[in-house]
């Protein structure tokens, strides 16, 4: 064999382990790629088990809304397997204030979980837009005086 010969059969070599790697990488991803969907249909799965218990175990009908968002004014422990802790500033969905037990409201956290709190630990108010209750007064000629301080 001469130079060139050899010179094109380790091109050939070569070309060869890097068809082969290219085919291994290949492979790999599409392992990965299945076993993230894998995951993707078994965390749905694990979703909509947990939905169906929860509109089960809390009777809820149709959609669920939030009515709006309350705040935990005092710490509050469970004292049933259907109440949910919280601690005092946690912020919780409201999803139902009536037909509860007494004195209760269905709320759902921040983390998905559901569950009945006493409405005296949480504040029942609407929320307010911050700085509501301040009365602004804007002079009549104050857009006039803008424009002029811009020219």
């Amino acid at each position: 064999m001469n130079v060139s010969q050899e010179e094109t059969q380790e091109d050939k070599t070569t070309e060869k382990q890097r068809k082969e790697l290219e085919k291994q990488r290949k492979k790999e991803e599409e392992k990965k790629e299945k076993e993230r969907l894998k995951k993707e249909r078994e965390e749905k799965k694990r979703k909509e088990k947990e939905d169906k218990d929860n509109r089960k175990k809390f009777n809820i009908k149709g959609d669920i809304k939030v009515l709006r968002e309350i705040v935990v004014t005092e710490p509050y422990a469970a004292k049933d397997k259907l109440d949910i802790g919280c601690y005092s500033g946690e912020q919780l969905e409201l999803i139902r204030e009536d037909n509860n037990p007494e004195d209760r409201y269905l709320v759902r956290n921040k983390q998905g979980v559901y569950g009945y709190v006493q409405i005296y630990c949480v504040d029942r108010n609407e929320p307010q837009e911050l700085y509501d209750d301040v009365d602004i007064q804007i002079p009549e000629d104050f857009e006039e005086e803008v424009y002029d301080m811009c020219t």
